[in-house]
């Protein structure tokens, strides 16, 4: 099943988005058209169940998908705003929502009739929920109202429900909440960033705003919102990983016929070192991340994938490092092969370029992901030696009415 996708969303890819990707990114558009010909696809209903709507299919077909998806367009704007949809947001529904909840949006989501965006950074905070200053407070008469200025924003511009973090008075807790965009203010910031400009990429403020049923809204319990954005994080790193994958794997394609039509008439050309040397790095590279992507999804459930993902956290620290640093350097490799007309304007290459710029930074650095598996070793490392202070403590202490020997 799964290469009957891959190929069906390439071919999508290939034929709905790689022929204005370019266009679509000087002007910062996002492909409408083609998001209603995933719709007709069911895709954002693959792994969803079909009590909602979904094809219950599995967790490899829906890596398929979005592989293939990334493969044909060699946009990774639009297909991250995709995966948002498709994967994020329906994920942490499926997991976290309530039945109303799941009922209210889990089923329009499924058939395309609302769109998700998810919004947790914000301006010289980032994700860390300690710097964040978005909250839900109380008038005197109990009423609660909704301020905050979140940055990064993906699908916000034409977005209707957006999976807002901020800070509730009333219970002290941080929380996620699924709030109507049209309650706030949403501005574009495609002109603003370096990649994922059709992707639609903005901000969204609010500003005392009157949200009366904003308990409903909560998603999960008080206080679970870190557990929440974890999981959110361990889909983010995974989608991403695919969609490089498939990009980088379409790159391949693209070179090679590139090569082939300067052989025929500089035979010698692709007998060159240098020029396999260029090529072979970004097929080295797309291997290696798929290498890692069935370590990390080798009998991982279909269903509870969160959950799963959960002890696979420090493989997907090492597959969003190898995002950052070796993806975009394979990729400026193939840049130097399409010679001078790589750095005309007019070159897809260019925006591809960009947007593995911007991926680097999608779902944590470099820098915090080496934090984040140190972090992990030494907080298992340091709950093993208080259980063997433990087990040590219970075998030297006499027990009552005993004498105690000396260990010898």
């Amino acid at each position: 099943m799964s290469n009957k996708i891959h190929e069906k969303y390439r071919t999508i890819g290939i034929k709905q988005l790689r022929h204005n990707a370019l266009e679509r990114d000087q002007s910062c558009t996002f492909d409408k058209k083609a998001w209603n010909a995933l719709i007709q696809e069911n895709f954002f209903g693959i792994m969803a169940p079909k009590e909602y709507g979904g094809d219950a299919l599995s967790l490899s077909d829906s890596i398929a998908a979005h592989r293939g998806l990334a493969e044909g367009s060699l946009d990774l704007g639009f297909v991250f705003t995709v995966s948002v949809q498709s994967v994020l947001a329906i994920e942490l529904l499926l997991k976290f929502g309530t039945a109303d909840q799941k009922e209210k949006y889990l089923k329009p989501a499924i058939r395309g009739d609302i769109v998700f965006a998810i919004s947790n950074a914000e301006h010289q905070a980032g994700t860390d929920m300690n710097k964040i200053k978005s909250s839900v407070k109380y008038d005197s008469a109990g009423k609660p109202f909704l301020s905050g200025n979140k940055t990064v924003c993906t699908n916000v511009p034409f977005a209707d429900v957006v999976l807002l973090s901020a800070h509730n008075e009333k219970t002290g807790t941080f929380d996620i909440y699924l709030i109507d965009t049209n309650l706030g203010e949403t501005q574009s910031w495609t002109d603003q960033l370096l990649g994922v400009r059709t992707g639609i990429t903005g901000a969204l403020y609010f500003d005392n705003v009157h949200i009366s049923d904003i308990e409903q809204r909560r998603l999960g319990k008080p206080g679970q919102a870190p557990s929440i954005l974890q999981a959110c994080f361990d889909l983010d790193r995974l989608i991403l990983a695919v969609m490089v994958s498939g990009c980088l794997r379409g790159l391949v394609d693209m070179a090679i016929e590139n090569i082939q039509l300067r052989a025929e008439k500089d035979p010698e050309f692709a007998k060159h070192q240098y020029i396999q040397e260029k090529f072979y790095k970004v097929f080295s590279c797309a291997e290696k991340i798929d290498g890692l992507i069935t370590m990390i999804v080798n009998d991982l459930p279909d269903r509870e994938v969160l959950s799963a993902l959960k002890q696979r956290r420090n493989t997907l620290s090492v597959l969003k490092e190898l995002l950052c640093t070796e993806a975009y350097d394979a990729a400026s490799d193939i840049f130097e092969l399409f010679g001078f007309l790589s750095f005309k304007g007019d070159h897809l290459m260019q925006k591809i370029l960009r947007d593995l710029m911007a991926f680097k930074f999608l779902g944590g650095t470099k820098e915090l992901q080496k934090n984040m598996v140190f972090a992990n070793y030494q907080k298992s490392s340091a709950l093993k030696l208080k259980q063997k202070a433990t087990i040590s403590t219970l075998n030297t202490t006499p027990k009552k009415g005993k004498r105690s020997e000396p260990i010898i």
